[in-house]
């Protein structure tokens, strides 16, 4: 085995055991009861009431009620200098009522008046007129909100879960040929048993350990041909049903998770790398465009298609799928209940899976939409950071056309503008320089330059102004990793400031003519 194909792997690993590491801390987050599921917005039910005014309401004064006089006494004296409260009057006695009048309805203490509908003199309504009667004011109808559906636990046949049946399963599958009869016992195995009790909320700290030690490490990993694609076809739409039902999150989360380690072959690492499941590349794709799934459920997702895109396992029309989903994520707006910060991490994750498929998309889509992402001065320096490397990481075709000066420009200015922000920030506070952070942006820049310097070179100019931008970028990066001035933050934020200044003057300055064409001898 070459050293090169074992640093692959082992670089492969790590990364891939970030994404997941990361994925499942989302997921936990969301059971221990930190995030919820969508659901139902809260209704007016939900408000807290309003404090009432200090106003009068309609049914009287603001002021306690006197008891009614008793017959024959005499009211109080008033003082000087006091106000009167009001005195109630007796009760009057009812009018006569006269022929083809209406009697007046008594209002009773502490009741709105009811509205008096005008009645049209005779021979003043027209023929076939009907004035509308005037509706008393409603009252606002509370919405009740419903409760949200509890969820949903599968039933468990324990009685396949034995230490006995276990075995049994794992050597049916380590044959490889299985009979009607085995393969239903198989079935059942994972149906009844090893896939829903994932769903039960007693077993919420143990779904990953189920994930691993039923479908790969324990059994997959083992299965042979015919078996081994048996398996897949068992338990992949019994994931995807867990991944979009109304299950604890970590369950849902794990299912998806599942679904991106699913492979058709698994390969003998680091010798023989494995291959993902094709047929789980459109559950991936179409969970990341479903925005009714959860943000923790498409960021499994965005896992599983940057674990398949790592692998180059992703082509034809299902990689212009993910392309179409990817830049769709990567330039959207943040979704009802998503904080900017949540948002800001689902786009670089979208930016990133992107740079791992390596393809600029039909008709340029990837490269237009990264440079879209790159050059918008109000999105995050993050997401701008993201969207330079993975332009960098995009296999460009010959001869293939964009702008690549305005890509230089982009690269250039988020170097530029990370470098500012901090220095300008240290100046401020009088504190510690955040050397990590621009770095990191500032390193971000400098690979996508480099990965678009055969572009450069095949458009002059433009190949001089990514020479000096590049070389600017990387003097900044030198200055911040200077270790003789590590404790001297003021005088490497003023070396970064006469650096960036550099930088500025060269993006601003305008760009120069195409060389002429030497006239043939």
């Amino acid at each position: 085995m070459s050293g090169h194909r074992q640093r692959r792997w082992q670089w492969f690993s790590a990364r891939w055991g970030i994404s997941v590491a990361l994925a499942l801390a989302l997921a936990l987050w969301c059971s221990a009861g930190l995030a919820q599921e969508p659901g139902p917005k809260p209704g007016p039910a939900e408000k807290p009431a309003a404090k009432a005014p200090d106003v009068p309401d309609e049914t009287g004064p603001d002021v306690p009620e006197k008891p009614e006089p008793k017959p024959g006494e005499k009211p109080p004296v008033e003082k000087p200098g006091t106000e009167k409260p009001p005195v109630e009057k007796p009760a009057a006695k009812p009018p006569v009522e006269k022929p083809g009048t209406e009697k007046p309805p008594v209002e009773k203490p502490g009741e709105k008046p009811p509205v008096e509908k005008p009645v049209a003199k005779p021979g003043t309504e027209k023929p076939g007129t009907e004035k509308p009667a005037a509706k008393p004011p409603e009252k606002p109808v509370v919405a009740k909100e419903k409760p949200a559906a509890p969820p949903v636990e599968l039933e468990v046949d324990e009685s396949l879960g034995t230490p006995a049946n276990i075995t049994y399963i794992r050597g049916l599958l380590a044959g490889g040929v299985l009979t009607p009869q085995q393969l239903a016992q198989v079935k059942d195995y994972y149906e009844k048993f090893a896939l829903p009790r994932w769903t039960h909320e007693a077993s919420r700290a143990d779904v990953r350990g189920y994930r691993v030690r039923h479908l790969f490490d324990g059994e997959l990993k083992k299965a042979k041909e015919p078996a081994h694609g048996q398996v897949i076809a068992i338990v992949l739409p019994f994931l995807n049903k867990m991944a979009a039902g109304n299950h604890i999150p970590v369950a849902r989360v794990n299912a998806m998770l599942a679904i991106g380690e699913l492979n058709d072959a698994e390969g003998a690492p680091p010798n023989t790398l494995p291959v993902p499941c094709a047929a789980a590349q459109p559950i991936l794709i179409a969970a990341v465009n479903d925005e009714d799934l959860s943000d923790p459920v498409r960021i499994a997702a965005l896992v599983g298609i940057g674990r398949h895109a790592e692998l180059k396992a992703i082509s034809g029309n299902e990689l212009n799928g993910a392309v179409a989903a990817l830049t769709t994520l990567a330039t959207a707006v943040p979704a009802a209940g998503r904080t900017p910060s949540g948002h800001a991490w689902m786009r670089c994750m979208a930016i990133d899976v992107l740079g791992q498929l390596g393809t600029p998309g039909q008709n340029g889509e990837a490269v237009k939409t990264l440079s879209q992402v790159l050059g918008d001065d109000n999105a995050p320096l993050s997401v701008r950071s993201a969207a330079a490397l993975a332009l960098g990481r995009i296999t460009y075709p010959g001869g293939f056309q964009t702008d690549v000066g305005s890509l230089v420009r982009q690269m250039g200015k988020l170097a530029l503008d990370a470098g500012t922000a901090e220095v300008q920030r240290f100046q401020k506070e009088k504190g510690e320089l955040g050397r990590r952070p621009v770095q990191a942006r500032m390193i971000d820049a400098y690979n996508g330059l480099s990965g678009i310097a055969a572009l450069a070179a095949a458009q002059p100019p433009n190949d001089a102004l990514h020479a000096k931008v590049l070389k600017l970028v990387k003097d900044c990066l030198t200055a911040l990793e200077n270790d003789k001035e590590k404790d001297n933050d003021s005088k490497v934020a003023a070396e970064l400031s006469r650096l960036l200044a550099q930088l500025s003057q060269a993006l601003t300055a305008p760009a120069a003519a195409p060389a002429a064409a030497k006239p043939s001898e």
